[in-house]
Protein backbone atom coordinates (compact mmCIF):
# COMPACT_ATOMS: atom_id res chain seq x y z
CA UNK A 1 0.00 0.00 0.00
CA UNK A 2 3.01 2.26 -0.75
CA UNK A 3 0.58 4.24 -2.74
CA UNK A 4 -1.78 5.07 0.78
CA UNK A 5 1.51 6.14 2.39
CA UNK A 6 2.05 8.88 -0.07
CA UNK A 7 -1.07 9.88 -0.78
CA UNK A 8 -1.93 10.29 3.21
CA UNK A 9 1.06 12.12 3.47
CA UNK A 10 0.91 14.19 1.03
CA UNK A 11 -3.16 14.95 1.98
CA UNK A 12 -1.74 16.02 5.32
CA UNK A 13 0.81 18.25 4.48
CA UNK A 14 -1.60 19.71 2.44
CA UNK A 15 -4.00 20.59 5.12
CA UNK A 16 -0.08 21.86 7.12
CA UNK A 17 -0.72 19.85 10.51
CA UNK A 18 1.73 17.71 12.29
CA UNK A 19 0.83 13.97 12.37
CA UNK A 20 0.04 14.65 16.17
CA UNK A 21 -2.31 17.39 15.02
CA UNK A 22 -3.48 15.27 12.14
CA UNK A 23 -4.66 12.31 14.39
CA UNK A 24 -5.65 14.60 17.34
CA UNK A 25 -8.37 16.60 15.02
CA UNK A 26 -9.50 12.90 13.05
CA UNK A 27 -10.22 11.38 16.49
CA UNK A 28 -12.10 14.04 17.74
CA UNK A 29 -14.25 14.57 14.46
CA UNK A 30 -14.93 10.63 13.76
CA UNK A 31 -14.74 9.25 17.81
CA UNK A 32 -11.61 7.64 17.20
CA UNK A 33 -9.37 6.72 19.79
CA UNK A 34 -5.94 6.82 17.57
CA UNK A 35 -2.39 6.84 19.47
CA UNK A 36 -0.50 9.90 17.89
CA UNK A 37 2.08 6.92 16.24
CA UNK A 38 -0.54 6.44 14.08
CA UNK A 39 0.05 8.38 10.87
CA UNK A 40 3.71 7.78 11.35
CA UNK A 41 2.98 4.13 10.60
CA UNK A 42 0.38 4.86 7.89
CA UNK A 43 2.52 7.14 6.23
CA UNK A 44 5.35 4.45 6.42
CA UNK A 45 3.34 1.61 5.42
CA UNK A 46 3.59 -0.13 8.30
CA UNK A 47 0.15 -0.11 8.93
CA UNK A 48 -2.90 1.11 7.22
CA UNK A 49 -6.34 1.27 8.17
CA UNK A 50 -9.71 -0.87 8.29
CA UNK A 51 -12.24 0.19 5.60
CA UNK A 52 -14.72 2.08 7.91
CA UNK A 53 -11.50 4.70 9.03
CA UNK A 54 -10.46 4.61 5.14
CA UNK A 55 -13.99 5.81 4.48
CA UNK A 56 -14.04 8.41 7.15
CA UNK A 57 -10.44 9.32 6.36
CA UNK A 58 -11.07 10.60 2.80
CA UNK A 59 -14.09 11.99 4.24
CA UNK A 60 -11.74 14.05 6.13
CA UNK A 61 -9.43 15.02 3.58
CA UNK A 62 -12.53 15.80 1.32
CA UNK A 63 -11.59 13.24 -1.31
CA UNK A 64 -12.59 9.64 -2.83
CA UNK A 65 -11.48 6.64 -0.44
CA UNK A 66 -10.14 5.84 -4.36
CA UNK A 67 -8.14 8.84 -4.51
CA UNK A 68 -6.75 8.31 -0.96
CA UNK A 69 -5.34 4.46 -1.78
CA UNK A 70 -3.56 6.13 -5.03
CA UNK A 71 -5.82 4.43 -7.30
CA UNK A 72 -7.16 7.66 -9.34
CA UNK A 73 -5.87 10.66 -10.11
CA UNK A 74 -9.47 12.40 -9.46
CA UNK A 75 -9.41 14.10 -6.06
CA UNK A 76 -13.29 14.08 -5.91
CA UNK A 77 -15.33 12.00 -8.44
CA UNK A 78 -18.87 14.00 -7.16
CA UNK A 79 -16.78 17.01 -7.43
CA UNK A 80 -15.25 16.25 -10.76
CA UNK A 81 -18.60 15.30 -12.11
CA UNK A 82 -20.45 18.04 -10.25
CA UNK A 83 -23.18 15.25 -8.92
CA UNK A 84 -23.54 12.47 -6.67
CA UNK A 85 -25.35 10.17 -7.98
CA UNK A 86 -23.86 7.02 -10.46
CA UNK A 87 -26.08 4.24 -12.00
CA UNK A 88 -24.43 0.86 -11.82
CA UNK A 89 -24.74 -1.92 -14.53
CA UNK A 90 -24.19 -5.17 -13.23
CA UNK A 91 -23.52 -8.48 -14.31
CA UNK A 92 -23.14 -11.82 -13.62
CA UNK A 93 -19.50 -11.16 -12.93
CA UNK A 94 -20.09 -7.70 -10.99
CA UNK A 95 -19.90 -4.16 -11.75
CA UNK A 96 -19.47 -3.84 -15.64
CA UNK A 97 -20.04 -0.06 -16.19
CA UNK A 98 -20.63 3.22 -13.93
CA UNK A 99 -22.81 6.21 -15.43
CA UNK A 100 -23.05 9.28 -13.86
CA UNK A 101 -26.55 10.92 -13.26
CA UNK A 102 -27.01 14.41 -13.41
CA UNK A 103 -29.00 15.83 -10.52
CA UNK A 104 -31.94 16.92 -12.32
CA UNK A 105 -32.46 13.96 -13.90
CA UNK A 106 -32.72 11.48 -10.80
CA UNK A 107 -35.94 11.94 -9.97
CA UNK A 108 -37.24 11.38 -14.07
CA UNK A 109 -34.84 7.94 -12.91
CA UNK A 110 -36.79 6.81 -9.83
CA UNK A 111 -40.30 7.24 -11.54
CA UNK A 112 -38.87 5.40 -14.78
CA UNK A 113 -37.77 2.33 -12.00
CA UNK A 114 -41.08 2.42 -10.06
CA UNK A 115 -42.98 2.18 -12.94
CA UNK A 116 -40.96 -1.00 -14.07
CA UNK A 117 -39.62 -2.37 -11.08
CA UNK A 118 -41.26 -1.05 -8.17
CA UNK A 119 -39.90 -4.32 -5.98
CA UNK A 120 -36.27 -2.50 -6.35
CA UNK A 121 -37.07 0.34 -4.66
CA UNK A 122 -38.70 -1.14 -1.73
CA UNK A 123 -35.56 -1.38 -0.08
CA UNK A 124 -34.63 2.15 -0.63
CA UNK A 125 -38.10 3.89 0.87
CA UNK A 126 -37.15 3.71 4.25
CA UNK A 127 -33.81 5.34 4.32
Amino acid sequence: MQNFAKRFRQLRKEKRLTQEQLIADFNQKYNYQYASSTASKYETSKRTPELGALQDFAKYFEVSVSYLLGESEIRNAAGALGEENFIFIAGKNGIRRKYPVPADKVERFRQLLEAGFPELLQDFDDK
